[in-house]
């Protein structure tokens, strides 16, 4: 019988005698036969194919094979953990050749695969608006909702705060630590002292403003320690606490008074009349207030001692806090 391995000549005839050339012939057509077999030796385990020329048989590597059948060369090394378990179902989609044959594994309609609807289904004129929006921008734009966008880089521990330009958020100088304490170094905050005595400013009825040249600290720049005036930087509820040290008191000086000024009103929080018994030598007043201030309203205090003659002094210290001005923004 012919066939591509090998194809006898019919030489010798059956019971003939043979001629050594014709039975080397014939051998050399079977030899060349085992010649197109995939060798043995080196291939244990290997797949076989026809070669290309479809002239013999080639063992090949597994990876050729896989790239042959049309399969990711790396197939060969895709293992499962001993651990994972593949059910009788599971290898069923598995073995599925595409998406179709996967979704008519699960037993869907093959229309879920283009995203189609039953005729069934009614799909309102605004909900057509959103299906067709290309991406969530859009969709934002279509319902209204606008675009919310966050700074490049946002300060950890900070609120963020809205950006109504950009409808964005960005980031605020509040800032909140792990534990929920809250800070501002921003808020509008101060605490100035007197540096040292200021001599015979008042006791005949002078009315002398006091200017605390020594900031201890000022947030937000707000306080001119050459004018003794904080000017607010937004509208707003302050606190205002005011120590004031007066030496050199005399008998004669019986009116003591300290007025407060804003722009919206003033303040007279302590006066004192001494007809019988003025206190004489060194006296310490204070007090605390609440006032309401607009955006670049002003503040300072005044000190008025009459009675006598110009002899009273303001006093004043580098290090300890006798005469002092302070505020905060607290609504």
């Amino acid at each position: 019988m012919s066939n591509p391995f090998y194809t006898p000549t019919g030489s010798p005839a059956t019971s003939s005698t043979a001629a050594s050339s014709t039975m080397r012939n014939e051998f050399n057509a079977i030899e060349d036969g085992f010649d197109k077999l995939a060798t043995l030796s080196g291939n244990s385990n290997l797949p076989v194919f026809i070669n290309t020329g479809e002239t013999g048989q080639e063992a090949v590597s597994i990876a050729t094979a896989l790239t042959r059948f049309g399969l990711p060369a790396n197939l060969a090394t895709l293992t499962l953990p001993a651990s994972v378990t593949i059910s009788a179902f599971g290898a069923t989609i598995i073995d599925d050749a595409n998406a179709a044959a996967v979704i008519a594994t699960l037993g869907l309609d093959v229309d879920i695969a283009t995203l189609s609807l039953p005729a069934s289904t009614t799909i309102s004129a605004f909900a057509k608006t959103v299906l067709d929006d290309a991406d969530a921008a859009t969709v934002r734009a279509t319902i209204g909702a606008g675009d919310v966008t966050a700074a490049a880089n946002l300060t950890d521990n900070a609120l963020v705060r809205g950006d109504g330009g950009a409808k964005g958020v960005q980031p605020s100088t509040v800032l909140v630590s792990d534990a929920g304490e809250m800070t501002n170094p921003n808020q509008p905050t101060f605490l100035v002292i007197l540096n040292g005595d200021v001599a015979d400013v008042t006791g005949d009825g002078t009315e002398y403003t006091v200017i605390c040249n020594t900031e201890i600290f000022d947030q937000n720049a707000d306080y001119n320690p050459a004018t003794g005036i904080f000017t607010a930087p937004v509208t707003g509820k302050y606190l205002f606490v005011i120590q004031i040290r007066l030496e050199e008191l005399l008998a004669a000086h019986n009116e003591h008074g300290i007025n407060f000024y804003t722009s919206n009103r003033t303040y007279v929080p302590l006066y004192d009349s001494f007809t019988t018994s003025p206190f004489v030598g060194t006296k310490h007043m204070s007090f605390t207030i609440i006032c309401d201030m607009d955006a670049a309203d002003t503040a300072y205090f005044t000190v008025i001692i009459a009675g006598s003659t110009k002899t009273v002094n303001i006093g004043g210290h580098a290090t300890i806090s006798l005469t002092s001005f302070s505020g905060q923004l607290i609504n």
